[in-house]
């Protein structure tokens, strides 16, 4: 995974950008522990697979 052309394009737009790689036994607790501890405006999540099961 490479965060190269985000930040290519970040640094293009004078955007601030922090990225996070981590792995992890709870996605979603760690996701909100990020976002909490946070100052964010904005959050981008990207994964090779989907890790929130879909209940409909």
């Amino acid at each position: 995974m490479s965060f190269t052309p985000l930040k290519e394009l970040s640094k293009d737009l004078n955007v601030n950008l922090s990225t996070i790689y981590k792995t992890s036994t709870n996605i979603t607790k760690d996701i909100v522990r990020i976002v909490n501890e946070g100052n964010y405006k904005l959050l981008l999540i990207g994964a090779a697979r989907s890790f929130f099961r879909m209940i409909f």
